[in-house]
């Protein structure tokens, strides 16, 4: 029997392989030697020992039945917490325009692009450390530090350091999707996976409805209550700042305290892991990395990339104006890209998941696309009812707060159980699961933005946001579904990005940019979710046509 590793550790490991015999125990080593290809081919077997055997490890520990539950909820609970301290900034993004005098474009691209940017690129990098690191540690440390930046928003002065902040936060939430992927794949089988995801997905809707209520209702108290002069000249949407980032440091503790299913490699020092991750996803160190390996096709490769992405983004910021924008994002796009070339040199196995498998890379721009339309309706339809229907921040927040986390968890929950079912009829159930996520929602939308009143606006968004919510635990399943166990979190964190990229840095930012140009917010909302709903379409129908084949055996 053949088994194959986690890729290029640094380190000498030994790991218990549970699904061999049950009377065998089977160990491997990975070798370290210098000028070794720490590729999958050098995970041997070198010892198998009867279970009479009174010198092997002792057994893994039983857990109860209902452990898997209680993982879900508190990974839950995180995916609650994180949406949260990332969706406030759309409740406090008028106040925060008034204030610090900023465009629907540099709010856009805030809510956006600033935060896309360095999320997927640093969840590159820690979904590596995840796939061989405790998934636990690394989600409870991300905690910490992202709830704690939360607060360091609220002490921003100008565009610059709302820049720094909302980096900082993303930073420290990339890690937490791809980590807990990886560590609910393992507790759940196959037939319940996608229901477990969407339950952990639709933590990220409920989330994100108490961030708009709770900020909301905290930045209108304190600006009514201290409507003089308030305390260290504090406004409402610095305190509500403040409030969101005290959560995730009391939860961090309890996800401290779980436990994994599956035997992992042994933890190394965290470290020296951080170290070479960063060396390969984070510029300028990929550069060096690049020229290290002593490789011209590699650097001839890199250089083209470099270039293309220079002349490119160059166009498009002298045409837009934007150049904060579109360098930034090229800037992520080039660090993606010289990742993936560095992975399909040192460890072609994993690469080759990403460059070869159509099924893979389909799925991930539709995902993105799809995800567009969630982003922008997200950081917009706030502002929209404010302009629109003269409500002030409080109402606004809980009425959406509301409709965002009641249609999201039940689009989120809805989706996945009905991906799990159309699997079992077809392999592309899944897929066609998020095809009708791209179309359904349109019309609702379209009744939301010309609705009279704003009661009927939101009414009319509850079903909009429902069906377009629909693909997001089809879309992560099926990831896990063409990936080995080993590469998971790798697999999700490039999934993530893609769908980062596409959807996040370029659905918000294109809107405010709309916004600005065409003078009507409800129109751009309109006009970007037609044309990214339709590309999506498109590439879940040539997903389709891959995924029978690419899917592996489970």
């Amino acid at each position: 029997m053949h088994y194959t590793l986690p890729l290029g550790r640094p380190f000498a490991r030994v790991v218990h392989l549970p699904d061999v015999p049950r009377t065998a125990r089977w160990h491997a080593v990975i070798s370290d030697k210098p000028g070794t290809d720490h590729g999958w081919e050098n995970a041997m077997l070198i010892e198998q020992r009867s279970t009479t055997d009174t010198t092997e490890a002792p057994a893994r520990p039983a857990h109860g039945r209902r452990y898997p539950i209680y993982v879900l909820l508190v990974l839950t609970l995180v995916s609650c917490v994180s949406a949260l301290d990332r969706q406030i900034f759309s409740i406090l993004a008028q106040s925060i325009k008034h204030d610090l005098g900023l465009t629907d474009t540099e709010m856009g691209f805030l809510f956006g692009t600033a935060f896309a940017v360095f999320h997927a690129l640093f969840g590159l990098m820690l979904a590596r450390l995840a796939d061989g690191w405790s998934r636990q540690r690394l989600i409870a440390a991300a905690l910490v530090a992202w709830s704690a930046i939360t607060g360091f928003n609220g002490l921003a002065g100008n565009f610059w350091q709302l820049l720094a902040a909302r980096m900082g936060v993303s930073i420290g939430e990339s890690v937490a999707s791809p980590a807990a992927f990886s560590l609910l794949a393992e507790w759940f089988p196959a037939r319940r996976r996608a229901t477990a995801l969407a339950v952990y997905s639709g933590g990220a809707f409920v989330g994100a409805g108490l961030g708009l209520a709770l900020g909301g209702a905290v930045a209108h108290a304190w600006d009514m209550h201290f409507a003089g002069a308030a305390p260290l000249n504090l406004r409402g949407w610095q305190v509500a700042f403040f409030a969101a980032g005290a959560p995730g440091l009391c939860l961090a503790l309890w996800v401290r305290t779980l436990r994994s299913h599956a035997p992992r490699l042994r933890d190394a020092r965290l470290a020296p892991l951080v170290w070479r991750e960063m060396r390969l996803a984070v510029p300028p160190l990929n550069c060096l990395a690049v020229l290290q390996q002593r490789d011209g096709a590699l650097l001839r490769d890199n250089l083209v990339l470099m270039a293309a992405l220079t002349v490119l983004a160059s166009g498009i910021a002298s045409w837009s104006g934007d150049w904060v924008q579109w360098l930034l994002l090229a800037l992520g796009v080039y660090a993606a890209g010289t990742w993936l070339q560095l992975l399909n040199r040192s460890e072609p196995q994993v690469a080759a998941l990403f460059i070869r498998r159509r099924t893979l890379t389909f799925l991930s721009l539709g995902c993105g696309f799809a995800s567009a339309i969630n982003a922008a309706t997200a950081m917009w339809m706030a502002p929209f009812l404010i302009r629109t229907y003269g409500l002030n921040i409080a109402q606004a927040g809980w009425q959406l707060g509301v409709a965002f986390a009641a249609s999201g968890w039940l689009g989120v929950i809805i989706g996945g159980v009905a991906a799990d079912r159309l699997r079992e009829i077809t392999p592309r159930g899944r897929i066609h699961v998020a095809t009708l996520a791209t179309a359904l929602p349109l019309p609702f939308l379209w009744l939301s933005i010309h609705a009279a009143t704003a009661v009927g606006a939101v009414s009319w968004l509850f079903f909009a946001n429902l069906f377009a919510t629909l693909w997001v635990a089809a879309g992560s399943t099926s990831v896990q579904e063409l990936t080995p166990l080993h590469a998971r979190a790798t697999a999700s964190a490039f999934y993530l990005l893609v769908v980062t990229y596409v959807g996040m840095a370029l659905g918000p930012y294109t809107v405010g940019k709309l916004s600005d140009a065409l003078g009507n917010l409800g129109s751009a909302i309109l006009s970007q979710a037609c044309v990214t709903a339709a590309l999506a379409c498109l590439c879940f129908v040539f997903a389709a046509r891959h995924v029978a084949r690419e899917q592996l055996p489970e």
